[in-house]
C-alpha cells in the first residue's frame, strides 16, 4: 500500500513539474498570435532584432535593453491592430512614468491633467471627450488606457487645428528646435511630403507642410522633455527615424532616445538586411501586413478632374 501512495505522489509530482514546465515555455501571445493574416508564415514574422549589429531578441531582453534610456520612442504603422497590441505589451512591460502619444493633440491637454482614478476604458474616453474623426477610439483608445493602468502620466504629442494651421502659416517661433534641425533634413523632408501626397501636389505648394511635420516632430520631443523618469512616446514609425524626425530633436534638446520601429514584413523580403533600417532605427519588430492598400490609387482618384469639377 505504502509503495502504491509512492508511486502515485511520484506521478502527481511529474505531471506538476511538466505542466509548470510547459507554461513557462509557452510563447509569449503577443509575438506569436497575430490578428493580421497577410504573409504571416514570413519567418521574420515575431522576429525582434536590433539594427546595428543583427541580433535576434526574446521580448524580455528588448525590454531589458531598451530600459536604459530616458527616452523610448515605438513606431507603428497606424492601421495594425497587432501593433497596438504590442504597444500595450511594451508599456506594460517597461512601467513608464510618462507617455506621450501622436494621437493626442493639445487640446487634450486639460482633460490630460485631470484624469480620476479607477475608471474604465470608456470612461476614459468619455472623460476625454473624444473626437473619433482623427483617431478611432476602438484602435488607440486600449494602448492609451493601457498606460494609465501603469499610471504613467498621459501627454499630448501632436499640434491642434488652430496650431497647424498657425505653423501652416510660417509660426514656427515655438517650436525653437526647428531652427537646428531644419538645414539637416529640409530637403529629405520635402521629398518624404511630396512621395506621400503620390507626386500629385508640385514640390513648390508643399514647403508649408514640411514645417508641419518639423513642428510636430518638435512638439513630441518637448512633450517628452517635460516629463521626469522614464518617458515612452507612441507614433507613427516615420516619426521616430533617427536621422530626421524627434530624435534629432531629442539631440538638439541635449538629450538621447532609443527607437523601436514596428514593422509589417514583405512578401519578398524574408532576411533582416533587405528591409534596410541601419541608420533608421535602433532595434525592428517584424509583425504580419494587416490590409494591402494602393493609397496612390485611392488618392489619384480623389483628385481626379472630374470629382474636382463636381460632375
Amino acid at each position: 500500500m505504502e509503495k502504491l501512495k509512492d508511486f502515485l505522489s511520484f506521478i502527481g509530482l511529474a505531471v506538476y513539474v511538466f505542466i509548470s514546465g510547459c507554461a513557462v515555455q509557452e510563447p509569449r501571445p503577443p509575438l506569436d498570435s497575430w490578428t493580421s493574416e497577410i504573409y504571416k508564415e514570413n519567418p521574420l514574422v515575431g522576429g525582434i532584432y536590433a539594427i546595428n549589429d543583427g541580433r535576434q531578441l526574446t521580448f524580455p531582453q528588448l525590454v531589458d535593453e531598451v530600459q536604459t534610456f530616458d527616452n523610448i520612442l515605438i513606431g507603428e504603422k497606424h492601421d495594425n491592430p497587432d501593433h497596438q497590441r504590442l504597444e500595450s505589451e511594451i508599456i506594460k512591460a517597461i512601467n513608464p512614468d510618462a507617455v506621450i502619444f501622436e494621437m493626442l493633440h493639445s487640446g487634450y491637454k486639460s482633460k490630460l491633467s485631470e484624469i480620476p482614478l479607477g475608471i474604465s476604458e470608456m470612461e476614459l474616453k468619455a472623460h476625454l471627450n473624444w473626437d473619433n474623426s482623427s483617431w478611432n477610439w476602438d484602435v488607440v483608445g486600449p494602448v492609451i488606457y493601457s498606460a494609465y493602468e501603469t499610471g504613467a502620466k498621459i501627454l499630448h504629442g501632436n499640434l491642434s487645428r488652430d496650431e497647424l494651421m498657425d505653423v501652416y502659416s510660417g509660426n514656427i517661433q515655438a517650436y525653437p528646435t526647428i531652427s537646428s534641425v531644419k538645414p539637416q533634413v529640409e530637403d529629405e523632408l520635402l521629398e518624404m511630403v511630396y512621395k506621400s501626397h503620390c507626386d500629385l501636389i508640385p514640390k513648390e505648394r508643399l514647403t508649408s507642410m514640411v514645417d508641419v511635420q518639423l513642428a510636430r516632430d518638435a512638439l513630441m520631443a518637448s512633450s517628452l522633455a517635460s516629463a521626469s523618469g522614464t518617458r515612452v512616446l507612441i507614433a507613427g514609425a516615420y516619426h521616430i527615424q533617427k536621422d530626421k524626425s524627434v530624435p534629432l530633436h531629442i539631440r538638439s534638446n541635449g538629450d538621447d532616445s532609443v527607437s523601436i520601429a514596428l514593422v509589417e514584413v514583405s512578401e519578398s523580403k524574408q532576411i533582416l538586411a533587405d528591409y534596410q533600417l541601419e541608420g533608421l532605427y535602433d532595434y525592428v519588430v517584424f509583425t504580419p501586413v494587416f490590409e494591402i492598400r494602393d493609397y496612390c490609387k485611392e488618392m489619384r482618384e480623389s483628385y481626379s478632374p472630374k470629382k474636382n469639377n463636381g460632375n
